[in-house]
C-alpha cells in the first residue's frame, strides 16, 4: 500500500509499504519493506 511516512525532520516520505509475517526460531514477526517513492511525487504532477 502507499503510505506517507514521517522522517525525523518533521516532513513526510511517500513510501510502498509492505508486511510479510515470518517467523524467527520460535517468535512470530513482521518483515516490514518500504520502498521510496519521493521522485515520482515530485515527478508527477
Amino acid at each position: 500500500m502507499e503510505a506517507e511516512l514521517p522522517v525525523p525532520d518533521g516532513r513526510t516520505k511517500l513510501v510502498i509499504l509492505a508486511g510479510q509475517p515470518i517467523e524467527i526460531g520460535d517468535d512470530r514477526c513482521m518483515l516490514f519493506t518500504f520502498a521510496d517513492l519521493e521522485r515520482r511525487r515530485t515527478v508527477m504532477p
